[in-house]
């Protein structure tokens, strides 16, 4: 009797065990550690732009969520758009739906010209500051 079957069956095995650790690993968060002192600095730029008036809001919530779209990048999330990278690493916030929320305002702003109002703006700001701070770009 051989033992090839048995060999057949171990090696298709080992295989399938090495697919699934990749995926695994794959979807892990990544853990690229990002220099606080420089997203503190760019920060400091976008809350200015919050007390700016109505123009400097509008900054503010792009700005912020440019520094967020930053920092996943530095930290290598998956996708091509901030978009993409959000739904690859959704467990990578406190508050997925609130960045999601604060995201599509932001491309309310950009494509569409719309209205944002300052309440609106500051919640958007704020949850792109928590977004950070979930990455470890800010304290």
């Amino acid at each position: 009797m051989s033992n090839m079957p048995l060999l057949a069956g171990m090696v298709a095995a080992v295989i399938v065990v090495g697919i699934i650790l990749l995926v695994i690993l794959s979807r892990a968060q990544p853990k690229a550690r990002l220099n606080q002192d420089w997203y503190a600095e760019r920060w400091r730029a976008v809350e200015q732009q919050l007390e700016d008036g109505r123009s400097g809001q509008i900054l503010a919530v792009v700005n912020a969520d440019k520094l967020l779209d930053h920092a996943m990048q530095a930290k290598h999330f998956r996708g091509k758009t901030m978009g993409e990278r959000l739904k690859n690493h959704p467990t990578a916030f406190a508050d997925i739906n609130a960045i999601w929320r604060a995201h599509k305002l932001r491309n309310r702003i950009a494509h569409e010209q719309s209205q944002a109002y300052e309440a609106e703006c500051r919640s958007a700001v704020a949850t792109l500051r928590q977004g950070l701070k979930d990455l470890g770009a800010l304290r």
